[in-house]
């Protein structure tokens, strides 16, 4: 059941940072500077500036969310190793966590040139549409994503807060 939540937010983390690198050379505007309460921010837990916001802050299994990432890219990347942790909000230890290698067969699978060069720098808007995978897991969580190249360099570390909302479905109940 655990795995039914974890896997889906695993994937679309992983999928929103192979996506990005995938679109390198779009550049768009993602003024972080406009976030409000329904704005959700990731913290960079790590050395490597990276800016993760996503709208509306608060997910619905019914609605869609708008994510924006803005990075420069610290070392060139060619494969390397991925861990992310997932926490019921305030604990100190994770319910569940996923890590794994990935190499530059990974990253083409996902149409992203291999290998990446350092310095790259863009910026990255996605709008996910499907979020019915939630329906069963309502509740805040605490998520801590870490990405290193194959020399053991961070590229990223991203800590978050979710809070996914139930959904109603009319006066007799959820």
């Amino acid at each position: 059941m655990v795995e039914k939540i974890i896997l889906p937010l695993f994937l679309l983390l992983t999928v929103i940072y192979l996506q990005c690198m995938a679109h390198k050379g779009n550049i768009v505007d993602m003024s972080m500077d406009n976030a409000d309460n329904n704005t959700g921010v990731a913290v960079n837990c790590g050395k490597v500036d990276i800016l993760l916001s996503w709208t509306p802050k608060e997910l619905s299994p019914s609605g869609e969310v708008k994510i924006k990432l803005s990075y420069i890219v610290p070392f060139s990347i060619d494969g390397g190793f991925f861990n992310a942790s997932l926490y019921f909000h305030g604990d100190d230890s994770p319910f569940l966590g996923y890590a794994d290698n990935f190499d530059c067969d990974t990253m083409k699978q996902y149409g992203i040139q291999c290998p990446i060069k350092k310095g790259l720098r863009f910026t990255f808007t996605k709008a996910i549409s499907n979020l019915h995978v939630l329906t069963s897991y309502p509740g805040y969580y605490d998520a801590i994503v870490q990405v290193w190249n194959s020399q053991n360099d961070e590229m990223f570390c991203v800590n978050l807060t979710l809070k996914v909302l139930e959904v109603y479905n009319g006066p007799d109940g959820y």
